[in-house]
């Protein structure tokens, strides 16, 4: 069993330092929470936006300059457009047809669940969450896309 210290650690290994994150949540309370849940795993390269417009802007600026993002987080409802309709255009694109894309929502129902997993979500996070469920999901996801091992050690109560 792994000890844990008075503050959140994180071990990482291979390329988790290299991966760059979209952030889009126009709430400003959970778009910190999850800044510093990747700053404690060490991925420092995140560029957050406020809505989908925003968004379909950088995702097309990361493809001009072939350099998409790694992993996308996204909140399902958001200013002029929803997280499926974003998730649908993010799924249109190559390499974003394989991107893991996290998407956070109140809604609870299993039609919702299932048409964001048939629309491509890795994973389908209910509100609210706490960061260190929120390190656990994320721990699987980069595990499943091969990045390497990351451990999350939660702090002490």
């Amino acid at each position: 069993m792994l000890s844990s210290s008075s503050q959140d650690i994180f071990v990482r290994q291979m390329n988790v330092v290299t991966l760059r994150a979209l952030v889009i949540y126009d709430h400003f309370p959970f778009r910190d929470r999850v800044h510093k849940v990747l700053r404690q795993m060490g991925i420092d390269r995140v560029t957050f936006v406020h809505d989908v417009t925003a968004a379909i802007i950088y995702i097309k600026k990361s493809l001009q300059r072939k350099a998409p993002f790694d992993l996308v987080f996204l909140d399902w409802a958001m200013p002029g457009s929803n997280g499926f309709d974003l998730i649908d255009y993010i799924r249109s694109l190559r390499p974003y047809d394989r991107t893991p894309v996290i998407m956070h929502s109140a809604d609870s129902s299993t039609r919702s669940v299932a048409d964001a997993v048939r629309r491509g979500v890795s994973v389908y996070l209910l509100k609210p969450i706490a960061p260190a469920m929120l390190a656990d999901r994320l721990v699987s996801v980069l595990d499943r896309v091969g990045v390497g091992h990351v451990f999350y050690i939660p702090p002490d109560s």
